[in-house]
């Protein structure tokens, strides 16, 4: 989101939220250029990326690349637990 966002210049800040966790960092957009972005993409001005869409071949595609990407990383993650825990013992 934030690439589309500031690709066609929508204004954003960052803001904090404090819990009982820590600090919390949120991205914030200005409603109004969302708005003006939105009516341009739906009278066909602006054209999004393929890659930002997950309509599109090349959108689908970076989508399952994330998938493997996060499956390999859990896998890691286990393979380490296991790891500690067979060297521990």
């Amino acid at each position: 989101m934030p690439k589309v966002a500031s690709a066609h210049g929508v204004g954003t800040r960052e803001q904090q939220s404090y819990g009982t966790l820590g600090a919390t960092t949120y991205t914030v957009y200005s409603y109004a250029e969302v708005q003006r972005v939105v009516a341009a993409l739906e009278s066909g001005e602006v054209v999004l990326d393929p890659f930002w869409r997950s309509d599109t071949e090349e959108g689908a595609r970076g989508a399952r690349r994330d998938a493997l990407t996060t499956c390999g990383c859990v896998v890691l993650m286990i393979a380490v637990v296991i790891a500690i825990a067979l060297l521990s013992s």
